[in-house]
């Protein structure tokens, strides 16, 4: 009898163990476009990752285009506010003919932004803008890993993301330290893992119909991160569901939302 009794609760073990969920990471704040809504700051400016590593956000998010004579950005939008398109124009004829931002800044460099940067607390989350062609994707990759090569960039200061699969394969093959993450919400965490990137980076709207993704990742050893959120109830839900980042453009209430959180538990 002691013997069945025992090999029953070995059972009950196994059984425990396999359907038992991950435990629930700590949700940490991506500030979007740097820390901008501030006083002096604005999006993808030297003010805006300089703030943020002031006020400790766990990581900036910030995205790169590549000018014509091969120069990575920091800029969201493929034209300036003027309407001169990034990918075809000279970072000389840029800084000559592009509006200035709007808190007084020429539109910065990759290497001005990481020297702002200067190995600060907060992650540098790099988007990879999609440009005209395979080739200038693959290009902006190598430009980009350039700069990050020449900061010194450690595997763990640094992640890549993007919407575009042939930046994604540069990235691959190129064998950078940091981690790779796709952007489109297109890919099941399993897929992502047999693809070989490191995590999602996913719209709400996704992982609103796709909530079970979060812990799949997690089990998978993926990371998970949400975009764009600044409604409170919306942080609130993925805050409980456990993803591993929030992306917003409202950092501070965020960190007030997850303070509040820590002390419930």
């Amino acid at each position: 009898m002691k013997t069945i009794l025992l090999a029953t609760l070995a059972m009950l073990t196994v059984v425990g163990t396999s359907t038992a969920k991950s435990p629930k990471t700590q949700t940490n704040v991506i500030a979007h476009r740097g820390y901008w809504k501030t006083s002096g700051s604005h999006e993808n400016s030297i003010a805006s990752i300089k703030k943020a590593v002031e006020h400790k956000m766990y990581g900036a998010e910030f995205d790169v285009w590549l000018t014509a004579d091969n120069v990575p950005v920091v800029y969201h939008n493929s034209k300036t506010a003027n309407g001169i398109l990034i990918q075809n124009t000279t970072l000389a004829d840029l800084r000559a003919k592009a509006d200035k931002l709007p808190n007084g800044e020429v539109i910065p460099t990759l290497d001005e932004y990481l020297t702002a940067w200067n190995h600060g607390s907060t992650k540098l989350i790099c988007e990879i803008k999609r440009h005209r062609d395979d080739q200038r994707n693959r290009d902006i990759v190598h430009e980009i890993i350039k700069v990050m090569n020449a900061h010194n960039v450690g595997a763990d200061e640094a992640q890549y993301i993007t919407f575009g699969r042939t930046s994604i394969e540069e990235l691959l093959k190129a064998d950078v330290p940091q981690e790779i993450i796709y952007l489109n919400g297109d890919m099941t965490p399993q897929e992502l893992k047999d693809w070989g990137v490191d995590g999602f980076d996913y719209s709400y709207k996704v992982l609103d119909q796709h909530p079970e993704w979060i812990q799949e990742a997690r089990e998978l050893g993926l990371s998970s991160n949400v975009w764009t959120i600044d409604d409170p109830a919306l942080m609130q839900k993925y805050i409980d569901l456990g993803v591993d980042y929030i992306t917003t453009d409202d950092p501070i209430l965020l960190l007030e939302l997850l303070k509040k959180s820590k002390k419930k538990k």
